[in-house]
């Protein structure tokens, strides 16, 4: 009895594990993504901890995804020194959400290759 019941599971379960399941294909970044970016001066925002230096936002699909008022991976709290610095580093954090790559981190390498002081 033992060795039916036993049978009769993995014919079960054999037979269920070779059907075809739909999966679908996510596709990343999703097609018609729209990513923006916007700089601003860190004094200019209430509530801020960070007071000097510049930052920047991403928004994805109008939809604020990132705030960036510091330099990442940087030691310390501060701000970028010029709205350039925070336009360059930005841009490279666009480009790693279109290629897909979540989350999008930034390194003292890259920020040094970019000429981004800190």
């Amino acid at each position: 009895m033992r060795y039916f019941i036993f049978l009769s599971i993995f014919l079960l379960l054999a037979t269920t594990s070779g059907q075809k399941r739909n999966h679908q294909l996510q596709l990343w970044p999703p097609i018609g993504l729209r990513v923006k970016i916007e700089t601003f001066k860190n004094a200019d925002i209430k509530n801020n901890p960070v007071t000097t230096g510049y930052g920047y936002r991403i928004f994805m699909n109008d939809t604020l995804r990132v705030e960036q008022p510091n330099i990442p991976a940087a030691p310390g709290n501060n701000g970028f020194a010029t709205e350039a610095d925070a336009f360059i580093t930005a841009s490279l954090v666009k480009s790693k959400i279109a290629l897909g790559i979540m989350p999008p981190t930034i390194t003292l390498t890259e920020l040094d290759s970019m000429m981004v002081k800190y």
